[in-house]
């Protein structure tokens, strides 16, 4: 959920999550298949964030300013 990091230099992103990826030229997961997909133009991208993303977060006190909050997803 490291994406929040980057949206002050970017003007998009686009977020995939998959435990596996591309290794020695080998798709691991589905998921990286369905973004090539998207990046391609042969999928319109859709989805919904499954927790909160946050600006900040304080371990101690569990509080925190969020990102992009649960739920939250942008298609075109």
């Amino acid at each position: 959920y490291d994406i929040v990091s980057y949206a002050g230099d970017v003007d998009a992103a686009v977020a995939t999550y998959s435990y596996y990826g591309y290794d020695n030229g080998i798709w691991r997961g589905h998921s990286m298949i369905s973004l090539a997909d998207v990046l391609t133009g042969k999928l319109t991208p859709q989805g919904k964030l499954p927790v909160n993303t946050w600006h900040d977060y304080d371990l101690e006190t569990n509080t925190g300013t969020v990102a992009f909050p649960r739920g939250f997803g942008l298609s075109w």
